[in-house]
Formats: C-alpha cells, structure tokens, sequence
C-alpha cells in the first residue's frame, strides 16, 4: 500500500490512525523518501499535530544535520527555537556557526526577532558579522545579500581599487564603497525585497527589466540616490510615491519602455529631477507644471502620442536638451 502525507493525516483526522502511528509513518517518510516535496510536507504535520513530542524533537534535529534540501532544514531549524530553544541549544548553535544556505540562516533570523534568546542571537550577529567581513561589508547592508542570493558561495566577488562588485547569478550585481552598496542592479523580479529599504547610502539603483506595476513605499527610505533605472517594467502611471520622496540629490530618472499615460501635475514638486527620461511610453499630452522644474536638464519623451509641443518647452531656461 502506498503512503503519501496526505493519505496518513486524512486517516489521523479520521479517526483510522492514532497519533502515534501518523508521527511514525511521517518519520519513515521523512528518513526514507527520496522527494523533498514528500519529507516538507511530512515535517509539517508532524509539527502541527504533535509540536513538542520527543519525536518531534527527533525528526527536527535529524532534518537540520542530515536533509540537503534547505527548505527542510529552514523548516526544522525554525521549529526547533519555536518548541525546543532550550533542549536543542547545541544543534541551534551549529547551525548558526555552519549552515551555508541564506534560507535556512534568514530563518533563524525571523524566528529570534520573535523571541528573548541572547545566546542566540549574539552568535547569530557574530555569524552575520564573519559573513559581512569576508564580502567587505557593513552588517546593516547584509539583509539584501540574505535576500537575492542562496549561499555565500554564490556571491562572486571582484575588487578595483576602493570599489567592491559582488555579482549574484543570474541578474544581481552590487557595488561596494567603504563598506556600504552604493549601487544596485536588480531584474527579473515581480516584486522587490524590502531589505532594500535597508541601504541608506546607496546612491544607483536599476531595476529595469523587472515586472514591477507600482513601488513599494519603503523605497522612499533611499534618500541619497542620484540615479534610478525603471525603464522596461509594467508601470501604468508616474508613480505615485514619488509625491512623497524627499531625495537629497540631483536625480536621473529613467521610466522608459513602460505604459505610462500622463505626466501629473504634481511633478512640479520633484525639483530634485535633473534628467527625466519618460521615452517609449503612452503619453498624449505635456503638462504646464513640468517647465517649473528648476533643475531639469534633459528631458526625453520621444516615442509617445504627443500632438502638441508647447512653445515653453523650447524657451525653457534650465532644459538644455529635449528628446522628442
């Protein structure tokens, strides 16, 4: 007869099988099934149905040395500091001093954010601390790494004078100056990882070539950026979070190649914009309000369904060169 997850928690919720025999039958499959989908899946139950029995503790324990699946061993080691921080300390421990998977250790963090464990969290930070050495970065900087990358080993790294480049297969490149990322280059994503929101002085941020239709309001925390690249997304409007992002600096702004219909009035208030690149959009018209931008150099529209140019575009004072 086979057995599969399902199949033994519908006989325990029906009554067919005690407690005891569904966590043995879930411990066979999780010591023996060759598909991780399988043992995931049995790990969950037996943690939902019997969280703090000892063989609960034993198939935890066994997933985080032995499972080479990460997600197995991110769901174990979680369950572990949630039930059994005490009993299992010294497992806890190793993994925080060895486990190679961002997965499994951006668990960890999750779950000591929720809980008074000292020890473990100062040698989590010391962990993270090891990490941030060897890519020759600040600590506070390493939540993005956690993010887009699966293991350190994945981090290439190239150094050029006082610039740092960590590449991150297939679309993730960093530049690093004096120990914070200063640059950031992300794409193929359909949403972005808050961590982002983390790095204070980083000044270039790309994020063309995503699938982004609008932007999370916690990239307003970038204050510092002069460049920003979101050419060739899935944007419909000027967004929207811009009428509340106090940037520090001159900023060139690239929202080519989207589906962006009107320019807003509200634009006025972007003083800070020194190039606007809005090209290969759905834009009809040109509004009064973009002519009081007092710093604006370079303006594309080109490829729109603009009809009327306005003579102020030409007479402007600070727009040195218009692309239409």
């Amino acid at each position: 007869m086979e057995f599969s997850p399902d199949i033994i928690y519908n006989n325990y919720q029906n009554n067919r099988y005690s407690l005891s025999k569904t966590v043995e039958l879930l411990l066979i499959l999780i010591e023996n099934s060759y598909h991780p989908k399988i043992r995931l899946k049995s790990l969950k139950i037996i943690v939902s149905i019997a969280p703090k029995s000892d063989k609960t503790y034993m198939a935890l324990e066994y997933c985080v040395i032995s499972d080479e699946f990460d997600q197995i061993r991110a769901k174990a080691v979680e369950s572990l500091i949630r039930f059994f921080r005490h009993k299992a300390i010294n497992v806890i421990l190793w993994t925080i001093r060895n486990e190679a998977s961002f997965l499994v250790l951006k668990s960890i963090r999750k779950q000591l954010n929720k809980i008074d464990a000292p020890i473990l969290l100062n040698e989590f930070k010391d962990r993270m601390e090891r990490i941030s050495s060897k890519l020759k970065l600040r600590s506070r900087d390493l939540g993005v790494i956690l993010d887009v990358s699966e293991t350190i080993e994945s981090v290439n790294i190239w150094n050029e004078n006082q610039e740092t480049f960590l590449f991150i297969p297939p679309t993730t490149i960093m530049l690093v100056k004096d120990k914070s990322i200063r640059g950031l280059s992300l794409s193929l994503v359909k949403k972005l990882p808050q961590s982002i929101s983390q790095l204070p002085q980083v000044e270039l941020l790309d994020l063309s070539y995503n699938y982004l239709k609008k932007l999370p309001h916690y990239l307003t925390n970038l204050k510092s950026l002069k460049y920003l690249n979101l050419a060739s997304n899935e944007l419909k409007s000027f967004p929207l979070i811009f009428k509340s992002w106090n940037i520090k600096n001159h900023l060139e702004l690239n929202l080519s190649n989207n589906h962006i219909m009107n320019i807003p009035d509200w634009i006025e208030n972007l003083s800070y914009l020194r190039k606007l690149d809005l090209s290969n959009n759905l834009i009809e018209t040109i509004p009064k309000n973009l002519f009081k931008l007092s710093h604006l150099e370079v303006l594309d529209i080109s490829n729109n369904k603009i009809s009327y140019i306005p003579e102020k575009l030409y007479e402007s004072e600070t727009i040195l060169k218009v692309i239409i």
